[in-house]
């Protein structure tokens, strides 16, 4: 029991922590570690066990720092473009509304393209400094992982 609870403490600091930081840079180290947190998880590893599979990731997170790069100018390009459009739409809320979307925002919140997941929601997505659908970056749905130990189909 005292394992589970030590992951899902690392787990819960790993996705939350860049929430806190509105440009919070992540490193092919984070990326790496988030991965192997997944697979933590899902599969009930402890500590030095999840030490390992983040040191096997970090070799593919270099390998794949340029693809990641581009992924964040593209995102911001479509941030760009769609901006018009929200300053739009932003205009036809009431003034209640433009109240509490001026609340949210300053809080971190961004709109986004993709389905919102739940805020209770497990996933294994990293924020990657990047606020969006109240403080979390937009995936599609996913399950929640299995509880340690638990037998997969």
């Amino acid at each position: 029991m005292r394992r589970t609870t030590f992951i899902t403490a690392l787990f819960l600091f790993a996705f939350t922590a860049p929430l806190f930081g509105q440009d919070v840079e992540t490193t092919p180290q984070d990326h790496a570690k988030w991965r192997a947190l997944c697979y933590a998880q899902a599969v009930g590893m402890d500590e030095k066990a999840t030490g390992k599979l983040a040191a096997s990731f970090e070799a593919g997170e270099l390998e794949v720092l340029e693809l990641r790069a581009q992924v964040q100018d593209l995102e911001a390009r479509i941030e760009a473009a769609m901006a018009p459009y929200d300053a739009s739409v932003e205009k036809q809320l009431s003034k209640e509304q433009r109240a509490r979307l001026a609340e949210l925002k300053a809080k971190g919140w961004k709109a986004c393209s993709e389905p919102c997941p739940p805020p209770t929601a497990a996933s294994c997505a990293p924020a990657e400094g990047k606020a969006c659908c109240a403080g979390t970056k937009a995936t599609q749905a996913k399950p929640a992982p299995p509880a340690p130990n638990a037998t997969l189909e």
